[in-house]
């Protein structure tokens, strides 16, 4: 990180952390009176840990079940289980056949716990379906750049345990907190929706498939299964979002900085060149944004969202004196160990220097080892949180 140098660098890591603390799992269920509680408690998804370990403190669980990313350690109280993300694996079909297995035990009913993640780290298959279909239609939808609002509707009408199912399973009241990573947090959208009826219908799921490399058998399936439309006897509530996480950065940025949007959807390579549009526009601004881009793979690279934003950004905004933030609040950008990136006006000149060529690493996915080469990296390990992504952009 040292090609950033000085305070304006420091500004932005801040404002960072200050975002991802006011949206830190463990200090929202800590808030939550839990007394009254269904006696049974579910945590699913990528801040499932911190999320369970808040409520175990505060009150002992008839059974506790939690499904969330690979990490070492036991918690107290609860039954771990690790899922595979973004692409399920085995051990998600482990993990949702446990959870099947649990909610129909759980009389009285459940307090679930639900983040960002869970739609692959467990997942029960309707039947006619493999392993391997689940995770050719998968990737198939993100390499073709499907918003995640699509994805998801597509994996809730190929899953047992998704789109309202895991609820009408449960012999009792079933209450939701959740910590959302989906632009305007729609219950059926975080986790593909265990708990929530599901507005989406078939066609909408094949309409989402259609183009794609997606198994013929796979689409017969989404043509004949459809989802529960009515709730059950469920409360949902969302403890945070995206928006939250950016109006934080905002007050630790100051007055001046202004929040743009928490809607920032599209394709990644595009919104880079267009916060380099406004950086070009001149004088003293800092801009804050959240969303979730989304990136069509055409090459063979290593990278995230937020590093192929950040590159396109830079190549965009050469010469300016401006700096990009971009990251994910998991930690965990793609494939890769970076949250996402800083990067500057010079990030591209600088690359060049090295005998790396930013242009063709664009165009082949591979933002990763260039923002690698150019200590451009931002690398903060997993959050332990998930709302969306952040960009801090500061013009001088």
């Amino acid at each position: 990180m040292a090609s950033v140098e000085g305070a304006v660098m420091e500004r932005l890591l801040r404002a960072h952390r200050a975002a991802l603390a006011a949206v830190e799992p463990g200090l929202l269920v800590r808030r939550e009176p839990l007394e009254q509680a269904p006696p049974w408690l579910l945590a699913l998804g990528k801040a499932a840990w911190p999320m369970a370990e808040a409520a175990l403190e505060q009150r002992s669980f008839q059974g506790a079940l939690v499904v969330c990313p690979p990490r070492a350690g036991s918690l107290a109280g609860a039954r771990v289980l690790h899922g595979s993300h973004p692409v399920p694996d085995q051990s998600s079909l482990a993990a949702g056949e446990a959870i099947l297995e649990f909610a129909r035990q759980a009389r009285g009913g459940m307090l679930v716990l639900l983040s960002g993640g869970g739609s692959a780290l467990a997942e029960a298959l309707v039947e006619g379906l493999t392993l391997d279909d689940l995770q050719a239609t998968t990737r198939a939808l993100l390499a073709g750049g499907v918003p995640v609002q699509a994805i998801n509707a597509v994996r809730r009408h190929l899953s047992r345990l998704k789109g309202g199912r895991l609820a009408a399973l449960v012999p009792g009241p079933v209450q939701t907190l959740a910590l959302s990573d989906v632009l305007g947090s729609p219950p059926e959208a975080i986790a593909s929706g265990p708990t929530a009826p599901d507005p989406s219908t078939c066609e909408e799921a094949l309409e989402a498939c259609r183009g794609l490399n997606v198994p013929e058998h796979v689409l017969k399936v989404l043509a004949s299964h459809e989802t529960p439309k009515q709730p059950g006897e469920t409360s949902y509530r969302v403890l945070a979002d995206n928006r939250v996480m950016a109006e934080a950065a905002c007050r630790e940025l100051g007055p001046e900085a202004r929040l743009l949007t928490c809607w920032l959807e599209g394709e990644a390579r595009e919104l880079g060149r267009f916060l380099a549009c406004l950086a070009r526009e001149g004088g003293k601004h800092t801009f804050v944004l959240s969303g979730e881009p989304t990136v069509t793979v055409r090459g063979p690279g290593k990278g995230g969202r937020c590093q192929e934003l950040a590159l396109s950004f830079s190549l965009a905004a050469e010469g300016v004196n401006a700096t990009l933030l971009a990251a994910s609040s998991d930690g965990i950008d793609g494939p890769t160990d970076a949250a996402g990136a800083v990067v500057d006006g010079t990030t591209a000149a600088r690359a060049r220097a090295l005998g790396l060529n930013p242009r063709a690493s664009l165009e082949a996915n591979d933002a990763y080892p260039l923002l690698q080469a150019t200590s451009s990296l931002l690398v903060t390990g997993p959050s332990g949180t998930n709302t969306n992504d952040l960009f801090l952009l500061q013009v001088e």
